[in-house]
């Protein structure tokens, strides 16, 4: 469990520094999918590898890296066995017969790109020692059981079984996840922290965190198109600011060879509060390729209706951070995967995702008056609220993600990723500037915050027989604008905060843009058959510019940090490891709020 060494807040920056050791309807509508075909293409494809006879568990880590590939498998299976050489070009198949030969190991496609390493005959009871690969933040794939430190992996079973109890996503991540903090039921992830910090959260390596610090990280996309959650916990140097808790790695479902695979699911929950509560889903995908072409496209909605407590009472409604009641989401997502040749792929994604407030229930104050004395007390829920700027997340995606196995004798990645994001708050009552306080009655107003992310990350990888290394450059640009909307306060007053009309618009706060650049470099070294050691250093650096703003003057300035991050892990080849680390984060206080 990661332990706190030391904190230094200043008026820039902070940094952590860290070092670890050892109701429903009867239930939801059936869900129906049409099986998938067998993966033969997959199996078939040519790719080139460089395998020295090594340890059968670095062998399946470096065979997953070059072939594009995720394994599955329980570490304990393949203790103590060796692989032989692989030099030259393989098919799929043909190399998973010669590495797997003897082991006792059988093996089968779960999708397009995943492999499920099991043995002939499973023990029973058989401890499950961090046995998957996992590539969080877009990284190169690498075994559990390499990497010293927490790592967590939520399966989609694991998701179906929370998410069709009528949980949201971030509630079921919190359910399952040790050291990630309960999430509220609201629209906001304010205050999930992992081990007391904040956590990245990311989209297939695509980062949902701004400098802003809103929290709708996990307003971001539907269950229906989620594949698996990876999450590692601590502050980590490789990914640098905004990862001082941990990193949470959402990746998406993809397309898998065959021909057209059709899901369906429909559901509802429901507490027999006549059809108050009541909330529907209903999601469909397409997918299917071949060995070269594969894609999928996934389109999920959802409908709630008002949330009741254990007394049967109507929870209030948030008009701060937001919440879902009355709530419609919309997620369109399409995912394409190309192998161009036997060394080159490129896979795309493209989603559209919306997530905003369709109801005629608001808060009524029965106490309201223009320009005159009022007071928000006895405040209470009714219906007939129209507002002219509804609660809502909406956001734009775009990512690409190339990789060539052969770059001066390198494995090479590239991503390049565009996010636009814009957030709309509750109306929210503000008194009159008077004395005593509310003589001259209140004014509504609420904020529309809009996000601009892109960025471009390169990165090499080389693996020795006994050492690999990981380096590369992350460049990142966010760019931030606000907007004030005030209410019309005489017909706000009259309707008792139920009518919003628009009577102007301002800024909120300041705009600004941050431009990062980040260079890093990782060494993992399998110095015995039980020991493995690795470490890692970052320079990012990051500049700021801030608008003028009401009077104030903006400006500009520029932060660097240095991040290092030590580990060790020692295998006892019976199914048990214990391991050690140390680990540096780093975060960029709200521009807008505390330049």
């Amino acid at each position: 469990m990661l332990k706190p060494l030391h904190h230094r807040r200043s008026p820039v920056h902070h940094a952590l520094m860290s070092c670890s050791a050892l109701a429903m309807l009867a239930g939801p509508l059936p869900t129906w999918a049409a099986p998938a075909a067998e993966p033969a293409q997959v199996q078939a494809r040519q790719v080139q590898l460089d395998l020295p006879a090594q340890p059968l568990d670095q062998a399946l880590t470096a065979f997953a890296d070059q072939a594009g590939l995720h394994l599955l498998y329980t570490t304990g299976d393949v203790a103590g066995q060796v692989s032989p050489a692989l030099q030259g070009s393989y098919s799929i198949e043909q190399a998973l017969q010669q590495l797997l030969a003897g082991s006792g190991m059988r093996w089968h496609f779960s999708d397009a790109r995943t492999v499920t390493l099991r043995t002939a005959q499973p023990a029973p009871q058989a401890v499950n020692l961090k046995p998957i690969q996992v590539s969080v933040a877009s990284r190169t794939s690498t075994a559990i059981s390499e990497i010293p430190g927490t790592v967590w992996v939520v399966d989609q079973q694991q998701l179906r079984e929370q998410i069709d109890s009528g949980v949201s996503l971030k509630e079921a991540i919190g359910k399952l996840v040790p050291g990630l903090d309960l999430a509220p039921e609201g629209r906001t992830n304010y205050g999930q922290n992992m081990r007391g910090r904040n956590v990245l959260v990311m989209i297939d390596g695509v980062s949902q965190n701004s400098s802003r610090g809103l929290s709708r990280q996990f307003d971001s996309i539907s269950p229906f198109n989620v594949e698996r959650v990876e999450v590692l916990s601590g502050a980590s140097a490789i990914y640098g600011g905004g990862a001082t808790g941990g990193i949470i790695n959402i990746v998406t479902k993809k397309g898998e060879p065959g021909p057209a695979r059709f899901e369906t699911q429909l559901g509802a929950s429901s507490g027999f509060n006549n059809s108050d509560d009541l909330a529907t889903r209903f999601a469909q995908s397409i997918s299917g390729g071949n060995e070269r072409v594969n894609a999928r496209l996934g389109i999920s909605g959802e409908q709630n209706e008002a949330f009741y407590d254990g007394a049967g009472d109507q929870i209030f409604i948030d008009n701060t951070q937001t919440d879902l009641q009355y709530n419609r989401t919309i997620d369109v997502l399409g995912t394409l995967g190309l192998q161009l040749n036997d060394q080159q792929s490129l896979d795309l994604l493209a989603q559209y995702y919306d997530s905003g407030n369709h109801g005629s229930t608001g808060i009524y104050f029965p106490s309201l008056n223009y320009n005159s004395p009022s007071d928000l007390e006895d405040a209470e829920l009714r219906s007939g609220y129209s507002s002219d700027l509804e609660p809502r997340t909406r956001r734009l995606l775009l990512n690409a993600n190339y990789h060539h196995t052969d770059v001066l004798g390198q494995d090479f990645y590239l991503q390049a990723s565009y996010r636009k994001e814009d957030d709309n708050f509750y109306p929210f009552p503000y008194y009159n500037r008077a004395t005593p306080t509310g003589s001259r009655g209140v004014y509504f107003a609420a904020s529309q915050q809009n996000f601009e992310v892109t960025s471009l990350k390169g990165l090499f990888a080389k693996q020795w027989d006994t050492l690999k290394l990981t380096y590369g450059v992350d460049l990142d640009r966010e760019r931030f604008n606000a907007e004030q909307t005030t209410f019309n306060a005489l017909t706000s007053s009259a309707s008792g905060g139920l009518d919003m009309e628009k009577e102007s618009k301002a800024a909120r706060y300041p705009s600004y843009r941050v431009d990062g650049v980040s260079v890093y470099a990782q060494l993992d070294w399998h110095a015995s058959d039980n020991l493995t050691l690795s470490g890692g250093a970052r320079r990012q650096q990051m500049d700021v510019d801030v608008s003028d703003f009401k009077g104030v003057p903006g400006g500009s300035n520029d932060y660097q940090v240095n991040l290092f991050n030590l580990g060790a892990i020692y295998d006892f080849k019976n199914g048990h490891q214990v391991w050690t680390n140390y680990g540096e984060g780093f975060d960029l206080p709200d521009p807008a709020k505390y330049y």
